[in-house]
């Protein structure tokens, strides 16, 4: 007779009627040829105290309440304290307690294998790089089998369905943007079409360089077409506009809102007396109101068949045509 056998022997004598006798196992998935030493049961509480998964619970903690002068307790330690009051149980109600045993150790480590199941399929969901935007890919810094450092770039996105245009205005003209304002823009590469963008951001903080202080603005550009990251353009932002107004150009608006008119032109009528002029022309004076890079808007003193003369050294060739308008 066999230890196994004279093992089994014990259990028909001594276990209580509803043991689970490990002569009378249903065997395994995979068949094995019995031991001489061990019940299947034996066998079975070997294989788990054996396993990967078991031995890896020596890497989790259970209870962390004193890390310095005291015992440190891991899964490992707490599962085999739980598996002795197991087979304590099982010997006070006569059960099979290698049995006992190996499902209360089989417990803790299954539960072992499915946290760390959960821990490597994190890892792989990591894997899964995530734009933050929807766009196209212009530009690839990396490549497969690439090794990657953190905070290295993978590639540069952008999101085509609108642009942005940054461009600094200077501290006198800050003032009077504001969001919301309408932009019309021209670029270089796209002759004879202008886009019309929108102001999105008006930054409080200036840089200052060479005794100016220029402010950044963000424009927005929603139609696109034929424009691309990159390129030159150029902004006119509308601060002010007026319709069916009379305008003059900015030369013939001296200081103190002063236009020089022929005495023929119905306005002469208002002229200032202690004012010189040159021959055949007078001095009036006048109201403004808007004005460009060209033009300033004439809200009183001037009417529309007057004649205005000024310096043609003082206006740039860019918009001079004739002294007389």
């Amino acid at each position: 007779m066999t230890v196994r056998e004279e093992t089994q022997t014990i259990e028909r004598l001594t276990l209580s009627p509803y043991a689970a006798l490990s002569e009378q196992s249903f065997g395994r998935r995979t068949p094995e040829p019995e031991d001489d030493l061990r019940t299947c049961y034996q066998r079975d509480r070997d294989r788990i105290l054996h396993c990967k998964s078991f031995r890896r619970l020596k890497q989790k903690t259970q209870v962390f309440l004193s890390p310095e002068g005291d015992h440190y307790r891991t899964r490992l330690t707490h599962t085999l304290e739980v598996s002795q009051i197991a087979r304590t149980i099982a010997r006070a109600l006569r059960l099979n307690e290698d049995l006992t045993e190996a499902i209360q150790s089989a417990a803790e480590s299954l539960r072992s294998a499915e946290l760390n199941m959960d821990n490597l399929q994190e890892a792989m969901n990591n894997y899964t790089i995530t734009s933050p935007i929807s766009g196209t890919i212009i530009e690839k810094d990396a490549k497969q089998g690439d090794a990657l450092t953190s905070g290295s770039p993978l590639c540069v996105i952008y999101d085509l369905s609108y642009l942005e245009m940054v461009i600094n205005v200077d501290e006198l003209q800050i003032g009077a943007l504001s969001v919301g304002q309408k932009v019309q823009l021209t670029a270089d590469a796209v002759t004879d079409k202008t886009y019309v963008g929108t102001v999105t951001r008006v930054s409080m903080k200036g840089s200052s360089s060479g005794g100016t202080t220029t402010y950044p603005i963000t424009i927005r550009i929603d139609d696109t077409d034929g424009l691309r990251p990159g390129m030159n353009a150029n902004a006119e932002i509308v601060v002010a506009e007026a319709g069916n107004a009379l305008v003059v150009p900015n030369a013939a608006v001296i200081r103190g809102g002063y236009v020089l008119v022929s005495k023929k032109s119905p306005s002469a009528a208002n002229a200032v007396e202690d004012m010189d002029a040159p021959e055949g022309y007078v001095y009036v004076k006048v109201e403004t109101g808007v004005s460009d890079d060209s033009y300033t808007e004439i809200k009183s003193g001037l009417q529309e068949d007057d004649t205005v003369a000024y310096d043609t050294s003082s206006v740039s060739d860019d918009y001079y045509s004739d002294s007389i308008w």
